[in-house]
């Protein structure tokens, strides 16, 4: 699809979410075919496990969850669970190199695929 549209000057810009997983509890298989287990935070087809994730190592709100968004919480936004009344994401730790070249190396698929940039 991204060959086809470059090739008439249509240009793809990927809406990329990379920092953080699915969550809801469980496990189960993800919209593109892979499975997961949110409980142990386990994504196999990345792979991603418990060590690649933000945890009580770095998120010091008591739920683990972002609790206040406001001037002066800045580090309880990037290290602690996005959370809704019926879903958690599982928070990626972009401190972990791991996690850093994981998603380097999806980025850089799409660019192969030619996306002509992120948001």
């Amino acid at each position: 699809m991204v060959e086809r549209c470059n090739g008439v000057g249509v240009r793809i810009y990927v809406d990329a979410v990379i920092n953080h997983m699915c969550g809801g509890g469980g496990a189960g298989v993800g919209t593109g075919g892979s499975p997961f287990n949110y409980d142990v935070l386990d994504y196999p087809a990345v792979p991603y496990s418990v060590l690649d994730f933000n945890g009580p190592h770095n998120c010091f709100t008591p739920s683990g969850n972002i609790e206040n968004y406001g001037p002066g919480h800045a580090d309880e936004v990037r290290n602690c669970r996005l959370s809704s009344a019926t879903d958690e994401l599982s928070d990626l730790n972009p401190g972990n190199g791991w996690v850093d070249g994981k998603i380097v190396e999806f980025l850089n698929k799409l660019i192969g695929y030619g996306v002509a940039g992120f948001r």
